[in-house]
């Protein structure tokens, strides 16, 4: 039996962590992960905290 993922993930490219409650952006270019979080940062500044963590490289 599989584990059961707590992660809902839509076409957009975040992920939400239903464990943590937190937003993850994920893939893409470096200009496109900040452009990713400039929006979220934009549409509720004062309510979201951002957290940036590096991949390694595949």
């Amino acid at each position: 039996r599989k584990k059961k993922q707590n992660k809902k993930q839509n076409s957009s490219g975040f992920i939400f962590d239903l464990q943590s409650n937190t937003v993850l952006a994920q893939g893409g270019a470096f200009e496109n992960m900040k452009e990713k979080v400039r929006l979220l940062t934009a549409t509720s500044a004062s309510q979201v905290q951002v957290i940036l963590l590096p991949q390694p490289p595949m």
